[in-house]
């Protein structure tokens, strides 16, 4: 009977299938006629994980909100038009409150009943252009309509804002055993994890009295790419490119990341410490989260792009 080997960590580990791997930028090593050496980005993704783990999250997709706001207020248009529906409706609730007993109020204190108010009102605010009462006329239909309230159509006009979509990209866990590579060319918790903070911590390149210059983590580059169009492909310096099983995301940055180490020791590789005669080991282990974030527009062509390529 041939033996499952799914059920060996490093063979899910492994397998990109059941994987989701880290890639960073590429580098191009110089040197120059002193000896010193200088790298700088080559356009493209390495070809080797900086890190891996095991999909742990079986699901991956995206969300997207679309913005609809009221449009601006050109002219005052809006503000005329929710001022007179404003108006009307106060009239219309006093005078539904009221009822029956506002042409007696009126006509007991005023002299006048309501109809006569609103047509003094309708005379004294009429247009000599065109002989037309706007006020008079919405009184009038407030007093038809007592105890209603009145709307526009200028509040329910909606314009269109902008498009908003995110991956819903999930955290990423990963279990960095000793003497197995889950950091590329590490064997060692110790080196692995010297590996990650190079890469996902920024540097002090100047300290200078109170103040110091930190770099940017994996020496990250802004850039006005931020709205790709659809036939770019080269990543922004700086970022990574996340491969959760079948997908592929690119221009991602570290947001937050930890890393908790075992209290354990293996025997595998002891040095001896001649001074104080006391063996010491390696770290059996260490549990690394990833927060990822995108930092770039994530475009209709984009997820066109993410699902075009889903493949196995």
């Amino acid at each position: 009977m041939p033996k499952d080997l799914n059920f060996f960590y490093e063979q899910q580990l492994f397998n990109d299938k059941t994987s989701w791997r880290l890639f960073p930028d590429q580098e191009a090593v110089s040197v120059n006629k002193d000896g010193q050496k200088a790298t700088k980005t080559i356009g493209k993704y390495s070809d080797s994980p900086l890190i891996r783990g095991i999909v742990t999250e079986t699901s991956f997709g995206f969300s997207t909100e679309h913005n609809y706001s009221g449009p601006e207020d050109v002219g005052g248009i809006g503000k005329l038009l929710q001022g007179a529906a404003g108006m009307a409706t106060n009239f219309s609730q006093a005078a539904g409150m009221i009822g029956g007993g506002t042409n007696d109020l009126l006509q007991t204190v005023t002299g006048k009943g309501l109809d006569e108010h609103i047509k003094d009102i309708r005379e004294k605010t009429t247009t000599e252009s065109n002989g037309v009462s706007m006020i008079g006329d919405i009184l009038d239909f407030a007093r038809s309509h007592a105890g209603g309230a009145f709307i526009t159509s200028y509040d329910y006009i909606k314009t269109f804002k902008g498009t908003s979509t995110n991956f819903e990209l999930p955290q990423l866990e990963t279990r960095i055993y000793h003497d197995l590579p889950t950091v590329a060319g590490a064997t060692t918790v110790k080196t692995a994890v010297e590996k990650l903070n190079l890469a996902f911590i920024g540097g002090i390149s100047e300290n200078i009295q109170l103040f110091a210059f930190q770099e940017a983590p994996n020496k990250y580059l802004p850039s006005f790419k931020g709205i790709p169009k659809s036939n770019e492909s080269d990543p922004i310096p700086g970022t990574f490119l996340l491969k959760y099983g079948p997908f592929q995301i690119p221009n991602l940055l570290i947001s937050n990341f930890s890393i908790r180490f075992s209290t354990f020791y293996v025997r595998e590789g002891l040095r001896s410490n001649k001074e104080s005669g006391v063996k010491k080991g390696e770290f059996l282990y260490a549990d690394v989260k990833i927060t990822l974030m995108p930092c770039t527009y994530v475009s209709r062509d984009l997820l066109t792009s993410v699902i075009k390529n889903l493949s196995y």
